[in-house]
């Protein structure tokens, strides 16, 4: 999915849909359950280190650490778009 720029002063309807949109698509993905037994700190270093990660760096590793990392990268964009949705602009 591509990138929306971040959104400065109210935020328009075609943002406040492209929100709702990524975030139905990052659900559907269902990765929550999946990283429920790993301490939230780690999963969000996974995260972390995933982002830092182009995909030919990703292809070296293991399949089980790759997934891992893919699933916690997933699990933080599904909390940043919620949380944008919640606050779509940081002026009121």
């Amino acid at each position: 999915m591509e990138r929306h720029p971040r959104r400065c002063g109210r935020p328009t309807l075609t943002y406040l849909k492209h929100l709702v949109d990524r975030l139905h698509w990052l659900k559907t993905l269902n990765v929550g359950p999946r990283l429920g037994t790993i301490a939230r700190v780690k999963v969000e270093h996974f995260a972390a280190e995933a982002k830092s990660l182009d995909t030919a760096r990703m292809l070296e590793m293991q399949p089980q650490k790759r997934y891992t990392l893919a699933a916690a990268f997933i699990r933080a964009q599904v909390a940043h778009t919620s949380t944008t949705w919640a606050k779509p602009s940081s002026s009121a």
